[in-house]
C-alpha cells in the first residue's frame, strides 16, 4: 500500500512499509491512526523530496548538501528517523573536523550557524564544543566580528554570545572593533552589548589593545539615551578592568609550578577524602588538576561510597566557586577515567564513580581544553627505573633540540615549552610564544620546577613570554602512555611521575601490567594554564 505525502508544491507516493520501517512517527500515523495521506507542508519541498529519497534507499547519504542540511536534519528528528539523524550529525561533525586555515569564510559561517541552531533548539552542545576546539586551526575572530558588528542581524541569545566569546578567547582586537561599531549605532545600551561588556575580559582588552579599549568607552559614553544605572555599570567595568589589569601584571614572575620533594613528603599525610579536602582548603592544591592527582591514591586506599563522594564534590564546588580559572579540563578528567577503568585497583569502580561526578560538574571541569604547553619525550623502558633522574640526564645529554632545551648550569636545567595554541593571543610580534621552566635539583630524584619570566632565561630559546600567564593558574604534570600486554593503548597522568606506577597499579610494577615484551613508552611533559 502506498501513502500519499503532500508537499507545498506536489505530492509523492511512498510505500507504507518503507515509511513505517524507518520512522516510529510514520508507524503511528499509518498503523495506529490509519492515515493514507500525510501533509508535510511546513518544510521546503525540495528538502522533503531528498528526505523521502533517502528513506526509500534510492540514494546514499552523501548527497546531503549545505542548502538542505538544516531542514533535512529537522525532518529526521521530527519523524524520528534515527539513522538519518545520526548521519546528518555525523556529516556536520565531519565538516567541523575538516576546518583549517584554508576553510572559506562562507563554510565556517554555515557551520557556526548550524551548530548554534542545534544547540539552541535541541540543547545539544556537541557541535559548538567541537567548533571551539578548532581554535588552534582557524581564527574565528573575523567571523565573530561579522556576527556582532552587524547590528541588523537581530538579538542574540546569551548562550550564543557565550559561544562567540569562547571562539575569540584571548584575541581581543575584533571583539573591541565589533563593540565599538555596535555602540556607534545604538540609541540606548542594548541588552546584547551590555551582556558582552559584562562578560568580555576587559582587563585583557586593556592590556592588548589600549587604544581600542579607550575608543570603546568613548563610543559607549556617547550613546544618547544612557540610563543612570548603565552609566554606573560602565564606570564600574572601566575601573575594575584597569585595576585588574595592573594587578595581573604583578602576578608571578617566579611562582612555583611543582615541588616534587614537597609532593613526595605530602604522600604520607593523606589517605581519605577528608584528608584530601583538608589539603585543598589549606591552599597547598591550587586547582582541580591537583585535586584529581590526590584522588588517585585516595580511591586506591579508601574507595568512597556514593554519599561520601557526593559530599566531597559539593565541598569542592563550594571551595572553587569563585575561582573559574582553577577548573580542570575535561580531557584531563577523561584520561583519569580511562586509566582508572583499565587499572587493577581492587575497588576501581568507586573511584570511577567519584571522577564521573567531578566530570559532570560545570563548576569543577571546563568542557574545553586550557592553554597547553607540552613536549613529547619518547623513552625506552629501562629509563623508567628512576624517572625524574633519568629525565634530567636525558635533557642534559640531548641538548639542544628544537622544543626542549636543557642547560647544564650547576644544578639547574631550563626546559622551554612552545605554546601550541597561538590563537589564544593577539600577538603581533615575530617569533614563537612559549614558557621557560626552571628545573632545580633538590636531592635524590627530586626537583622543583619554577616558571621563569627572566629575559636571560629566554635568550637561548627565541621564545617570548607573556605576562598574562600566571604559574598559580598552571599545572605541570607528566602523561605516560603505552600499550598493555594485550595491545590496548593506555594513558595515565600525574604531577609526580614516580607515583603513576604505585597508585595506578597496586603491585607497584608497570611490567606486570604492560608485559615484559613492551620496549617503548612515551612520556609527555605538559603544562596547562588559563589566562
Amino acid at each position: 500500500m502506498d501513502v500519499v505525502i503532500k508537499m507545498r508544491d506536489s505530492i509523492a507516493n511512498v510505500a507504507a512499509e518503507i515509511l513505517t520501517a524507518n520512522s516510529s512517527v510514520f508507524s503511528n500515523l499509518i498503523n495506529d491512526l490509519g492515515l493514507k495521506e500525510i501533509e508535510i507542508e511546513d518544510f521546503d519541498p525540495d528538502t522533503v523530496r531528498v528526505f523521502l529519497t533517502l528513506i526509500e534507499g534510492t540514494e546514499i547519504v552523501h548527497i546531503i548538501q549545505r542548502q538542505h542540511f538544516r531542514e533535512l536534519h529537522k525532518l529526521s528528528v521530527v519523524f524520528d528517523v534515527k539513522w538519518l539523524t545520526r548521519h546528518c550529525r555525523g556529516w556536520l561533525s565531519d565538516r567541523i573536523e575538516n576546518i583549517d586555515y584554508d576553510t572559506t569564510f562562507g563554510i565556517c559561517l554555515f557551520i557556526l550557524h548550524e551548530s548554534l541552531y542545534i544547540q539552541q533548539k535541541w540543547k545539544i552542545e556537541d557541535f559548538t564544543e567541537l567548533l571551539i576546539e578548532k581554535r588552534e586551526k582557524y581564527d574565528f575572530s573575523h567571523l565573530i566580528y561579522e556576527q556582532l558588528a552587524d547590528f541588523d542581524s537581530g538579538i542574540h541569545e546569551k548562550e550564543e554570545l557565550d559561544i562567540f566569546l569562547k571562539l575569540c578567547a584571548g584575541t581581543t582586537h575584533f571583539l573591541l572593533r565589533a563593540l565599538i561599531e555596535r555602540a556607534a549605532k545604538e540609541q540606548a545600551l542594548s541588552d546584547n552589548t551590555k551582556y558582552l561588556l559584562e562578560n568580555i575580559n576587559l582587563a585583557l582588552c586593556f592590556e592588548q589593545n589600549r587604544a581600542l579599549y579607550h575608543e570603546l568607552f568613548d563610543a559607549i559614553s556617547s550613546i544618547p539615551n544612557l540610563t543612570n544605572a548603565n552609566l554606573k555599570l560602565i564606570l564600574k567595568l572601566s575601573t575594575e578592568s584597569t585595576k585588574n589589569s595592573f594587578s595581573r601584571q604583578q602576578l608571578v614572575p617566579k611562582t612555583m609550578l611543582c615541588d616534587m620533594l614537597a609532593l613526595e613528603e605530602r604522600e604520607d599525610t593523606y589517605e581519605t577524602l577528608d584528608d584530601a579536602l583538608q589539603i585543598v582548603r589549606s591552599g597547598e592544591v591550587l586547582n582541580m588538576f591537583g585535586v584529581l592527582d590526590l584522588l588517585v591514591k585516595v580511591t586506591a586506599l579508601h574507595p568512597p561510597e556514593f554519599e561520601e563522594a557526593k559530599t566531597f564534590v559539593d565541598s569542592l564546588e563550594e571551595h572553587f566557586k569563585d575561582k573559574p580559572s582553577r577548573k580542570a579540563s575535561k580531557g584531563y578528567v577523561d584520561i583519569m577515567l580511562s586509566a582508572m577503568t583499565s587499572s587493577n585497583h581492587e575497588h576501581k569502580f568507586q573511584g570511577v564513580m567519584l571522577i564521573e561526578m567531578i566530570r559532570d560538574s560545570e563548576k569543577l571541569v571546563s568542557k574545553h581544553d586550557h592553554l597547553c604547553f607540552s613536549y613529547e619525550l619518547p623513552v625506552v623502558t629501562d629509563l623508567m627505573k628512576s624517572p625524574v633522574v633519568k629525565f634530567i640526564q636525558y635533557c642534559i645529554r640531548q641538548t639542544p633540540i628544537p622544543t626542549l632545551i636543557g642547560t647544564a648550569l650547576s644544578n639547574k636545567i631550563i626546559l622551554f615549552f612552545r605554546l601550541k595554541k597561538l590563537g589564544f593571543f593577539d600577538c603581533k610580534e615575530s617569533g614563537e610564544c612559549g614558557i621557560a621552566v626552571k628545573l632545580v635539583h633538590q636531592k635524590g630524584m627530586y626537583s622543583k620546577l619554577e616558571l621563569s619570566t627572566e629575559d636571560a632565561d629566554y635568550q637561548a630559546s627565541g621564545y617570548r613570554f607573556h605576562n598574562l600567564l600566571s604559574a598559580e593558574k598552571m599545572h605541570f604534570y607528566y602523561k605516560v602512555s603505552g600499550p598493555t600486554s594485550d595491545g590496548i593503548q593506555f594513558t595515565v597522568a600525574n604531577q609526580l611521575m614516580g607515583r603513576w606506577s604505585k597508585w595506578w597499579f597496586t603491585n607497584n610494577s608497570y611490567k606486570s601490567f604492560l608485559g615484559d615484551s613492551i620496549k617503548e613508552m612515551c612520556i609527555e611533559c605538559k603544562c596547562k594554564g588559563s589566562i
